[in-house]
């Protein structure tokens, strides 16, 4: 008896909690990308003018393209803030 737990049942219990931590540790990589709202400002125009939908996650820079013209995009603090400081990020 004690051979069959030793040879069937714990490489069983380890297959399953790999499993289980994969599946886990992908749950959380996915609830750590937000979606969130950024500006740009283009030149004559009131700062924070027009919005995209960017991401918080880092990698490539999220940018705007605007009458010919390609934009970096930037976050507000709060919403209250006039001014866009937050660098934004593409989405995957």
């Amino acid at each position: 008896m004690k051979t069959i737990l030793k040879t069937v049942l714990f490489p069983v219990l380890a297959i399953l909690l790999a499993i289980g931590s994969s599946f886990a540790t992908r749950a959380s990589e996915k609830t750590n990308t937000t979606t969130i709202t950024c500006h740009v400002t283009p030149l004559g125009s009131a700062p924070c003018s027009i919005s995209t939908q960017c991401s918080n996650t880092p990698g490539a820079l999220c940018t705007l393209t605007y009458l010919g013209i390609i934009y970096p995009v930037y976050a507000k603090l709060a919403i209250t803030d006039t001014n866009c400081e937050i660098v934004c990020y593409k989405q995957n």
